[in-house]
C-alpha cells in the first residue's frame, strides 16, 4: 500500500484524502486529521486501561456548565469546552484511583497479604443548559443580536454570551426555564443511566452535583426547590395533628419568588431561593451526598436577593438565646443560622477568582464585625496534605501577628497618647493576633465550615492567576482528590 487516507476537516466540513505515505508535506497539511484503516487496527483511548480496571460505578455526579459555553463551544475557539473539562476529571480521578489501588496492590504483594479489591468508579455526566437560551429560536436572543452595534465584535460577543447569560437568569421566566431544563436532563440521565446500571441503587449507589460559576446558583436553586418540596411534604403529613401554620417550616421564609409580607414587621423580607413565575414541583429525582459549588458567585446573588436578614431571622427563631457565645470544650461558638439544604454543600474556590464569594458571613449574625468574621479554611485532601510552602506561609503569618501583638501590647502602656500615635503611624503596627470564634455551620452537612480555598502554587501572582483561576478548577489535583475522598466516604 503507497498511500494513506484520512479524514480531513476543512472549515466546517469533512472531506476524505488520500496522499503518499512517504510525501511529509502532504502529511504536514494533514496534520490534526483522522487516518483511516482497512478492518480494525491498534488504537488506545486516553483512560480506557483505568476504567476497565476498576469496580462498578457506585457513585454519579452531574456537573451544571457556568456562563459562555455558548463560545467556549464554537469551533473557532480553541479554549476547552465544558464536556472536554468533564471527560479530563473523568480520566483524572480513574488515573488516581487506579494508580492508588495499584500500590495497595504491591504492598499486599511485598507482605504476603490478599489483594485488595479495585475501587469503585466514579462517573461524571456534564449537564448542558445554555442551548436553551442561546438558540437560534430564542426571540430574546435574536432580538438582541438586531440591537447589538456591529462595532467591535470580538468584545460584543463576549457581552452577548457571557454577560447575557447572567442578566437573563436573573429574570423569573429564564430562571424557570433553565431550571427545568437542567432538572429535566439530570432526571433523563439519571434515568438512562439506572437502566444500563441496573444495581446502582440496589448496591448503595449515591449522587452528587457539582456546579462551576453559574452554574452553581443553578445547583443551589435546584437543592433550594428540592428542600422545599421536601418541607411540604412534611407540612402536609402533619396537618393533621396540629395548625399548619404553627408548623412552617423555617425554610419556607423567604423562598417563593417575590418578598413575603412580614406578618410581625408588616415589611418584606428577602428571599434564599430562586425568582421564579409559579411554584416549580419538579425536583431531582435523589437526595445529593454532596454539593460542590466551584468558583460560585452565589454570595453576590444570594446578597442581591436579600438572603441575610431572611437567614438572621431563622437564627433567632431557632433559639431565642442565640446571639449568646456558647463555651464548648474550652473553645467559644459562635451562633450561626440552622439554615441547610439536602447533602453537605461546599463552596470551593481559588483565592484569585474574580467571580468566586464566600457564602460563610451571609449565615452570620448581621452585626457581626468584618474582622471577626474567620478565613476559609484550606481545602485540604486526606492523601495529600497541606502542602509545605501553604503551612510555612500559614506558620509565618501567625509569627507575624503574635510579634505584632507583643509590640502592640507595648504601645498601650505608654502614658502619653501623643507618642502612642506617633509610634503607630511610624512601626505601622497591625492590629493584636486575632483568635476567631469556632463555627460549626449546619449548610456544611459532614464538614462544620463551608467556604474552602484551593492551595496556591509555590511562586503565584494574583492578578496574573486571576485570568486562569476560574476556569482551572476541573484541572486542579487537590479538587480532585477531595472529589474522591467525598464520594467514598461512607
Amino acid at each position: 500500500q503507497t498511500h494513506n487516507v484520512y479524514i480531513a476537516k476543512t472549515g466546517g466540513s469533512l472531506s476524505v484524502r488520500k496522499c503518499l505515505r512517504r510525501n511529509f508535506m502532504s502529511l504536514l497539511s494533514l496534520e490534526g486529521s483522522m487516518e483511516l484503516h482497512r478492518g480494525y487496527s491498534e488504537y488506545s483511548i486516553d483512560g480506557e486501561e483505568e476504567e476497565v480496571a476498576l469496580g462498578p460505578v457506585n457513585h454519579l455526579i452531574f456537573l451544571i456548565h457556568g456562563v459562555g459555553e455558548a463560545i467556549w463551544s464554537r469551533e473557532n475557539v480553541n479554549i476547552p469546552d465544558f464536556a472536554e473539562d468533564v471527560h479530563y476529571a473523568r480520566t483524572s480521578v480513574n488515573k488516581k484511583m487506579y494508580t492508588g489501588w495499584k500500590q495497595e496492590c504491591d504492598k499486599a504483594t511485598r507482605e504476603g497479604q490478599e489483594l485488595p479489591s479495585p475501587p469503585n468508579r466514579i462517573e461524571f455526566m456534564p449537564i448542558q443548559w445554555s442551548d436553551q437560551i442561546h438558540s437560534t429560536s430564542s426571540t430574546v436572543k435574536n432580538t438582541l443580536m438586531s440591537t447589538t452595534l456591529p462595532s467591535i465584535p470580538k468584545l460584543r460577543v463576549v457581552a452577548n454570551d457571557v454577560v447575557f447569560d447572567v442578566l437573563m437568569y436573573q429574570t423569573p421566566e429564564f430562571c424557570e426555564k433553565v431550571l427545568t431544563t437542567v432538572t429535566e436532563r439530570i432526571c433523563h440521565v439519571y434515568d438512562k443511566f439506572q437502566s444500563i446500571h441496573d444495581g446502582f441503587i440496589t448496591q448503595g449507589g449515591t449522587c452528587s452535583l457539582v456546579g462551576h460559576s453559574l452554574g452553581s446558583v443553578i445547583a443551589w436553586d435546584i437543592l433550594s426547590i428540592l428542600q422545599d418540596n421536601m418541607d411540604a411534604n412534611t407540612l402536609e403529613a402533619t396537618t393533621s395533628i396540629q395548625d399548619s401554620s404553627l408548623l412552617r417550616l423555617s425554610s419556607f421564609d423567604g423562598y417563593q419568588a417575590f418578598a413575603n409580607d412580614d406578618a410581625e414587621g408588616g415589611g418584606k423580607t428577602g428571599t434564599w431561593g430562586p425568582s421564579l413565575t409559579k411554584k416549580m414541583s419538579m425536583v431531582i429525582p435523589f437526595t445529593p451526598k454532596f454539593t460542590f459549588l466551584l468558583g460560585s458567585p452565589l454570595g453576590m446573588f444570594l446578597t442581591l436577593r436579600g438572603a441575610l436578614p431572611v437567614f438572621d431571622n431563622m437564627r433567632l427563631k431557632s433559639s431565642p438565646t442565640s446571639s449568646v457565645i456558647e463555651t464548648i470544650g474550652g473553645e467559644e461558638v459562635s451562633p450561626s443560622s440552622p439554615f441547610s439544604l439536602p447533602g453537605s454543600v461546599y463552596n470551593i474556590f481559588h483565592g484569585s477568582d474574580p467571580v468566586a464569594y464566600r457564602i460563610e458571613p451571609l449565615l452570620l449574625p448581621p452585626e457581626t464585625d468584618q474582622g471577626d468574621i474567620p478565613p476559609p479554611p484550606f481545602l485540604v485532601p486526606e492523601k495529600r496534605g497541606m502542602r509545605f510552602h501553604v503551612k510555612a506561609k500559614e506558620i509565618g503569618d501567625n509569627v507575624f501577628n503574635a510579634f505584632s501583638g507583643i509590640i502592640q501590647n507595648s504601645i498601650e502602656k505608654i502614658p502619653d497618647s501623643s507618642a502612642q500615635n506617633m509610634l503607630s503611624k511610624r512601626l505601622l503596627v497591625p492590629k493584636k493576633n486575632k483568635k476567631y470564634l469556632v463555627h460549626n455551620f449546619a449548610l456544611g452537612g459532614e464538614s462544620t465550615r463551608v467556604d474552602f480555598q484551593l492551595q496556591g502554587a509555590v511562586v503565584e501572582n494574583e492578578y496574573l492567576s486571576a485570568v486562569s483561576a476560574h476556569t482551572s478548577y476541573f484541572y486542579n489535583d487537590d479538587l480532585l482528590e477531595y472529589i474522591i475522598q467525598c464520594a467514598h466516604t461512607t
